[in-house]
């Protein structure tokens, strides 16, 4: 029987912890998260430092002082995007029982939000450390309760439970030992109804852990008389933090029972140990379920086992990045399947959509290794895709392969609508598609310096009219005028704009502004419909480049066409020089022109100064030190590195180091950098570009973006241009950069032509 995972996390755990409502949105911690706020050391109190503000500071308290009264309730953290953002920016303004109430407030998101219990830790063992330096009972109180809520969570997948949930009814009992009144132990209002409700909720939680099954009818009143007790007198406080509304739904519905009963629900997995094994069982139910033609059994397994992965995306991706071949061949498995079953259905476009945006998720999160793009400050816009669609002549493509085909899902505005849309799908064979794509990569990763790239086949410029087929002339449309194309992992290498939509067309780079989105529901997508400047007047530059000419130059034009922008070149071009100035000053863009490599190993690794190298996190760092003292987000990050997209291995190499290895992917460590930043956009390449063509085509990108162009028509009119130079025309030297995110203009826009 499985109805404490229904009667614990489900029913009690998101009317008690999310306000009566899942906070979804809401961020899990991470080992980045920790890092920056551990090692945040600047004390503004005590002499200031750079990123200190009087105006900071009185928010911060502000919002503290709020919280410490609606701990249970009203859990927002106003300006900021959540209490990780908020402990990050705060920090250095609170008291120690500041932060421990603001690290309260976090750690209850998280297990809201069914984070896993070693996302939890991040946030737990540091208020455990807080704890360790005062007295705060309540505190103390609400830890020894998720503690126990996350124990009972994991014994639900453990192979011997009994431990786990002894551990969960130890920490309850914690809760509730205590005999004394709460007003022997708190001083303050807010501390004796902190105390009481986590009280009332130990009660609840307990009495389920003893009775996974039906409660008997005297045990439901015991429990009942004992949180109805602690709460006795809170009246409103008590409905307000949901305890009233848990007591009422303590006895699980029988018709909610019948339907679990049978079968794993695997949403509050923490992933203890290695009991990702469950995966590998979930997925054999699958096949017999299938095999036995039980659609609506398949069918229910099948979103069980994808929200499984998603829950459970940094952990799965640890456990592939450490061998296990398996996981990959049960994870592809989960999304084919789901796909073949999502393409039957008569909802298919938003079904199949669902499908590819979670399985590009897992491909993000398995690049990085680290799921901040996902469970960071970044937050889900639904709505972005149909803004974008408003705007005429707009086509949104989702690329995804799956299994032994490649499918593109196009979305696209239904004539004299701005609501309506249109879906078309083409499928193609993998097969069919491989060699094309090798063909391409074969000309960009293995040109030496000095030596000319041979010219595309026939077949290989086919590569973009065999992925979509006759799409074109079912939406009555021969180009679009702006190509959002969101890859997965085997799409995001395609240079789309060295390639023609239809026979004997032009290249898209000559009619088309392409735009790269890293996710469909998570952008970045502009914030309000396309067409308006999201940083009006002169944006501010910071810039830094290596010692290397072409370089060096090319920063010193840009910030020429810029007053007031930032250098640092040479031997100055040191991360804790660019972290320091993103710090105090305000930044619209960062370019980076330097050497940068995304593997899999590292994610990233960019090359500063002397020698040193960064990685993916440390780009990170960067991006959020611009954001310091509540700065508005970057507009545009730019990597113009002369190895930003390479990769280890060609498409023949990927394919048979099975799923997600090998070339496939490289390219989305470049594409997904705006998202896993939180910088709006970025630019990168796809592909070891040339050095000399580099530099005027950044030029021309710059002049564009000041003449008022969007980001994306600046770089395809600055990709014109790079084209026309006689020695230049070949797609290897400009077809490789491609615009990532929000395309909006940085500038007020004026007269958009190339050159300004």
């Amino acid at each position: 029987m499985r109805v404490l995972r229904q009667a614990v996390p489900a029913l009690l755990c998101l009317t008690a912890l999310a306000g009566g409502e899942s906070r979804a949105a809401t961020p899990c911690p991470d080992d980045t998260w920790r890092e920056t706020y551990v090692y945040n050391a600047a004390e503004c109190r005590n002499g200031g430092g750079p990123s200190c503000s009087p105006d900071l500071d009185a928010r911060c308290l502000e919002r503290i002082g709020r919280l410490r009264t609606t701990l249970w309730t009203e859990r927002d953290p106003g300006e900021w995007p959540s209490w990780l953002a908020f402990l990050q920016a705060c920090k250095p303004y609170l008291d120690t029982r500041g932060k421990a109430v603001a690290l309260t407030a976090a750690l209850f998101d998280a297990a809201a939000n069914r984070c896993s219990y070693a996302s939890q830790r991040q946030v737990g063992s540091i208020l455990d450390g807080q704890m360790s330096r005062l007295d705060v009972p309540d505190v103390k109180s609400i830890r020894d309760l998720l503690a126990g809520m996350s124990h009972a969570r994991q014994a639900e997948w453990a192979e011997r439970p009994e431990e786990l949930r002894r551990k969960a009814g130890a920490e309850f009992g914690k809760v509730l030992h205590k005999a004394a009144a709460p007003e022997t132990l708190c001083d303050a209002a807010d501390c004796r109804n902190n105390l009481r409700i986590s009280r009332a909720y130990a009660c609840l939680y307990r009495a389920r852990l003893d009775h996974p099954g039906r409660m008997p009818p005297e045990r439901v009143r015991e429990a009942e008389a004992c949180a109805a007790a602690h709460i006795r007198g809170l009246g409103a406080v008590a409905e307000a933090a949901g305890v009233t509304d848990a007591i009422r739904r303590l006895t699980v519905p029988d018709e909610v029972r019948a339907s679990t009963a049978s079968v794993a629900d695997p949403v509050n997995v923490g992933l203890p140990g290695d009991p990702i094994r469950q995966l590998e069982a979930l997925v054999g139910q699958i096949r017999s379920a299938a095999a036995a033609e039980r659609d609506d059994e398949t069918a229910r397994l099948l979103r069980y086992a994808r929200d499984m992965v998603a829950r459970n995306r940094l952990a799965i991706a640890r456990h592939e990045h450490e061998g296990r071949s398996w996981l990959s061949a049960a994870v592809e498995e989960v999304f084919e399947r789901s796909f073949a079953n999502a393409v039957a259905a008569a909802d298919w476009p938003d079904r199949v959509a669902d499908v590819a945006e979670d399985r590009r998720r897992f491909e993000i999160v398995r690049f990085f290794q680290s799921d901040c793009g996902f469970d960071g400050e970044r937050t889900r816009d639904p709505e972005g895709p149909a803004r974008a669609l408003r705007e005429p002549g707009t086509w949104i493509m989702v690329v995804s392969r799956i299994g032994n085909s490649v499918h593109a899902i196009v979305l696209a505005s239904s004539p004299g609508s701005d609501s309506k849309r249109v879906v078309e799908r083409h499928t193609a064979a993998e097969a069919e598609l491989r060699p094309l794509l090798d063909d391409w990569r074969r000309i960009t990763t293995s040109v030496k310096h000095g030596q000319s790239p041979k010219p595309p086949s026939a077949d290989a410029q086919r590569l973009l009219q065999r992925l979509v087929g006759d799409i074109p002339q079912r939406l009555g449309q021969k180009v679009p005028a702006r190509f959002i194309i969101v890859p997965d992992a085997w799409a995001a290498g395609i240079p789309f704009a060295a390639l023609p939509l239809r026979e004997g067309g032009d290249v898209l780079a000559r009619t088309t502004d392409i735009v790269m989105m890293p996710s469909l529901e998570y952008g970045p997508w502009p914030a309000e419909a396309p067409g308006g400047a999201t940083a009006p007047g002169a944006p501010r530059i910071l810039a830094g480049a290596l010692a290397e000419e072409a370089m060096a130059n090319e920063v010193r034009d840009i910030a020429a066409m810029f007053p007031g922008a930032t250098m640092f070149l040479g031997d100055r071009f040191r991360l804790e020089a660019l972290l320091d100035a993103g710090a105090r000053q305000p930044v619209d863009v960062l370019h980076l022109a330097t050497h940068a490599a995304f593997t899999r190993d590292d994610g990233a690794s960019v090359s500063f100064a002397g020698g040193a190298l960064g990685n993916a996190s440390d780009i990170d760092r960067l991006v959020r030190a611009t954001r310091r003292g509540g700065k508005p987000s970057l507009a545009l990050l730019t990597m113009s590195a002369c190895e930003t997209g390479v990769g280890s291995g060609t498409g023949s190499d990927a394919q048979s180091a099975g799923p997600g290895v090998g070339a496939d992917g490289q390219e989305l460590g470049m594409l997904s950098m705006a998202l896993r930043t939180g910088a709006r956009a970025s630019v990168g390449t796809l592909w070891q570009v040339h050095s000399a063509s580099t530099g005027p085509l950044m030029r021309e990108f710059y002049a564009n973006l000041k003449a008022g162009c969007d980001k994306a028509a600046a770089l395809r009119l600055a990709q014109r241009a790079v084209s026309a130079h006689p020695g230049w025309s070949h797609p290897y030297y400009w077809a490789g950069f491609v615009v990532s995110g929000d395309w909006s203009s940085i500038t007020a826009p004026a007269s958009c032509k190339a050159g300004g």
